[in-house]
């Protein structure tokens, strides 16, 4: 999986999935077919199909990650929101909307709800925001930007590519006012 993730940075896209195959052939064989271990497994080789534009296999590696982490930590936790706003994200970018903020309201309520959840808050909301702003919602956009963005300063360096991203989303929103 780590490998596979380096192909991944590298644009060495046959050689990742076949990483990736290859290893959750052997957690399944290894574990069983619903392993905690073979979810980031999942969701990287959705990475890949994402990066090769095969959307329905990009969004059905993303779904069974999250129901590989449903089942193993429970519909109510971290990894699971984890997985919900990964999905979300995907979603979101394939303008479908309604179904990406379904699930990055579901994710925030979870992460809201669980210790240490308050970590990926940030994320979660600056990804819903972005959601709202590609569809010309942009006070809800500005509101949850300014929300996400002083836990983001204090999780991350100034110069985070992160951080940095956020709030060029956040001006261009304001501007869109």
């Amino acid at each position: 999986n780590n490998l596979a993730q380096v192909y991944l940075n590298e644009h060495r896209y046959d050689e990742a999935r076949a990483l990736l195959m290859r290893a959750a052939a052997a957690w399944t064989t290894a574990l069983g077919p619903d392993h905690a271990y073979l979810a980031p497994v999942s969701t990287n080789l959705a990475n890949v199909y994402i990066a090769r534009h095969k959307w329905a296999d990009a969004r059905h590696c993303l779904e069974r990650a999250l129901e590989i982490n449903r089942k193993q930590f429970g519909a109510e936790s971290l990894p699971a929101a984890r997985s919900q706003a990964d999905l979300a994200s995907f979603l979101s970018t394939r303008h479908l909307y309604a179904e990406g903020e379904q699930l990055f309201a579901s994710a925030l309520a979870i992460e809201a709800r669980v210790e240490g959840g308050n970590v990926e808050m940030p994320r979660t909301m600056a990804n819903l925001a972005a959601n709202f702003a590609q569809q010309g919602r942009y006070a809800e956009a500005a509101s949850l930007y300014g929300r996400a963005l002083p836990d983001l300063e204090r999780q991350t360096s100034r110069d985070s590519t992160r951080l940095l991203s956020v709030m060029d989303s956040y001006v261009e929103t304001l501007r869109k006012l």
